[in-house]
């Protein structure tokens, strides 16, 4: 092997040089939640899909990740809402192998139009075709303003204070427990799927927890009167040691409705 270029890769990451290279196992790459955070948000027993809620008022939310029918990655969808503190994923489906993404996208939309759901987010996926599609099947879709790896972090705290409700999906939870949470030089976390992995079902179910929530899980009641109750929490740091400064602070901003600082 040319030494040259096995200095430049460990120049460039030296946790994968070192496994790669040298045989060391890695120290920088952990697995994204504990599989007892996951087998505790699994509902056992219930439908995979749940029918929509009639009476009351319910608020439903759908998250995106869109493919191009290539065969490569799956075009996915998530759909959940709230009960109290907790979230509920109603339901996740994904469309894999290669078809037409305009025909999926429009079962999609017709989907999301039982729910209610007139708006759907989806990640950075840059296809001009995407926002095109479904709003020709009336259905506004919207980008996601973070990163896909942002999404997951700020889910974390959602299940770790069990406020996560899971379809028994096989697909999904193998998609959550192969997930990688890495540390880069600097400090700056990111998670994603092993190499050769998918994680599709995964990130539609971050991406709905998060419209469902507030910043990093700390989540409110929405019948509640804004004007009696304060909403600001002040979370002491020590109970987040991995967070930046910038995560913590967006935690302690004032909150006001549906999540938006105020």
């Amino acid at each position: 092997m040319d030494e040259a270029a096995i200095s430049a890769q460990r120049a460039a990451d030296p946790a994968t040089a070192a496994s790669e290279w040298d045989g060391t196992f890695r120290d920088d790459v952990a697995s994204y939640l504990d599989d007892a955070l996951i087998d505790n948000a699994v509902e056992h027993g219930r439908p995979l899909e749940l029918p929509p809620l009639v009476g009351g008022y319910t608020v439903y939310a759908a998250f995106v990740d869109a493919a191009g029918g290539t065969g490569g990655d799956a075009y996915a969808l998530a759909v959940g809402h709230r009960e109290g503190e907790r979230i509920v994923i109603d339901l996740v489906r994904d469309t894999a192998g290669r078809y037409d993404p305009e025909g999926v996208t429009k079962a999609y939309a017709s989907l999301l139009q039982e729910y209610g759901i007139s708006t759907v987010t989806g990640d950075s996926y840059a296809a001009q075709w995407v926002a095109g599609s479904w709003s020709k099947c009336g259905v506004h879709y919207t980008r996601s303003e973070l990163p896909k790896s942002q999404i997951y972090l700020e889910a974390i705290p959602l299940f770790a204070r069990g406020l996560v409700r899971l379809p028994d999906h096989p697909r999904l939870l193998r998609e959550l427990r192969l997930l990688e949470r890495q540390t880069h030089r600097g400090g700056r976390d990111t998670v994603d799927h092993p190499r050769g992995g998918h994680d599709d079902l995964a990130n539609c179910v971050a991406g709905v927890l998060r419209a469902l929530s507030d910043h990093l899980g700390y989540v409110y009641d929405l019948s509640v009167d804004r004007d009696a109750v304060d909403l600001v929490l002040q979370p002491p740091k020590r109970l987040f040691p991995t967070l930046t400064d910038e995560q913590y602070l967006r935690i302690r901003q004032p909150i006001g409705p549906y999540g938006i600082p105020r």
